[in-house]
């Protein structure tokens, strides 16, 4: 089944662009999630005090708040300062630009959320 022009989202189009199937950009957009989580678990950040990687990573709430700052911070500033003509970068390139508007996700976390996940993984621990 092929999908009419319509229906393609931005997200579809730098999939396309980075050579990759939807779900082969989703993987790769979940790997990003993986490095924020990662990151979160620093002890800068506070990490250490009930946040487990693993307790992150599995967490369906703060996946889909790293999907919206996903798609506010890296798809749509993409979208605005390239629109359709990222088909002049090559994959490797798509890559890199994607990874320099990811980055600004490191600095970004939901500290409510964040306390209620640690106070949960604290409870069951116990």
């Amino acid at each position: 089944m092929n999908t009419i022009p319509q229906q393609i989202t931005y997200r579809h189009a730098l999939a396309h662009q980075l050579g990759l199937t939807y779900l082969q950009y989703e993987n790769l957009r979940y790997q990003f999630y993986i490095d924020w989580c990662i990151h979160l678990c620093t002890p800068s950040l506070g990490g250490g005090r009930g946040r487990t990687l693993k307790t992150l990573i599995t967490h369906d709430t703060l996946i889909n708040w790293y999907d919206d700052q996903w798609y506010a911070l890296v798809e749509q500033t993409i979208h605005r300062h390239y629109g359709q003509d990222i088909s002049i970068y090559t994959p490797e390139e798509m890559l890199y630009l994607i990874s320099l508007y990811a980055v600004n996700i490191l600095d970004y976390y939901p500290s409510v959320l964040l306390k209620k996940i640690t106070a949960r993984a604290a409870r069951t621990e116990h």
